[in-house]
């Protein structure tokens, strides 16, 4: 992996997965597969085949798993249009939410979600509480949203293919999009997010947007310099003004909520590879279960037998 000399000198590697992310890049990219009892198992079976591959590669010393809810969101009480053009996905991608998080819960994984919020604001809570030198905290996630938060201390892990991604930090941000990861929930006030139905100000493209986060820094800012602008933009930023900062707020992570969870309960020797071992021969993934002893001496993981490991991979189901 081109990132992992990178994360060598940290001590502790936090490894925060965008649950929700890993569900949908499973279920598309893994043709349809059927347990022994008719069962659909690809999406289970993308989802932790990623998620083994992350573990190989990174060999985070903590990890920890982030879902939506079903509730409506905070978000969306207060802007009813957020979201709403997004195409519902099919019923055989949700119906096997249930079994990843029963394999969650086999392997001892945590699994964090909030009602109202959505798991973005809770990858963001968990990787900004308070930096320390020796750790680094790597989200992995296909939403652009949280590269807002990639800094010295925060690495996004954007989805390549099933063995690597791309890892961004605020200079790969700024070199890619042209702006600092702080200033994405401007940019979006500006020229809004197709993907979450926001419009930002129309008739302000990318381009232009950049080019005044370059000048001014922030939306805030923009406004205080209406007065700079041509009389014809200047038109469409005094139109479009309520629409412009509701955006930047549904674009705003929440970094402070409360969640139940120790952070010490995310250490990897919490994780039970027996049983998570069980579950995937329960679900007729053996292949996926050749993969686990070798995750037990990557990541040090003690008290388990490794004879134990293996039990059921060829069992008959």
């Amino acid at each position: 992996m081109p990132f992992q000399k990178k994360l060598d000198q940290y001590k502790n590697k936090y490894l925060l997965v965008d649950g929700m992310a890993m569900v949908f890049r499973g279920f598309y990219a893994i043709p349809r597969l059927t347990s022994a009892d008719g069962k659909p198992t690809n999406a289970v079976y993308g989802f932790f085949l990623i998620l083994i591959n992350l573990i190989k590669q990174i060999q985070p010393t903590h990890i920890v798993i982030c879902f939506d809810r079903h509730e409506v969101t905070k978000r969306k009480e207060e802007y009813t249009e957020y979201k709403a053009t997004r195409t519902k996905a099919p019923d055989e991608l949700y119906q096997q939410i249930p079994y990843i998080k029963e394999g969650i819960a086999a392997f001892n994984f945590n699994l964090i979600e909030k009602a109202g919020y959505e798991a973005d604001d809770l990858l963001a809570t968990i990787a900004c509480e308070k930096a320390v030198p020796d750790t680094i905290n790597i989200i992995y996630t296909g939403d652009l949203d949280l590269l807002q938060l990639a800094d010295h201390y925060v690495k996004i892990l954007t989805p390549h293919n099933q063995k690597q991604g791309i890892l961004m930090g605020s200079k790969e941000v700024q070199e890619k999009y042209g702006f600092t990861p702080d200033q994405i929930p401007d940019y979006k006030g500006l020229h809004g997010d197709p993907s979450d139905n926001l419009p930002g100000i129309k008739g302000i493209g990318s381009k232009t947007a950049t080019k005044l986060l370059a000048e001014y820094k922030s939306l805030e800012n923009i406004y205080t310099h209406l007065d700079d602008l041509t009389p014809k933009m200047r038109e469409k930023f005094e139109e479009h003004k309520e629409m412009a900062f509701m955006c930047k707020k549904m674009a705003t992570l929440h970094t402070n909520l409360s969640y139940e969870t120790p952070k010490t309960n995310f250490e990897v020797q919490h994780i039970d590879l027996t049983k998570g071992t069980e579950f995937l021969n329960n679900y007729s993934l053996r292949t996926l279960a050749t993969k686990i002893p070798e995750l037990q001496s990557l990541l040090k993981i003690e008290n388990q037998d490794p004879s134990q490991l293996d039990l059921f991979t060829f069992v008959e189901q």
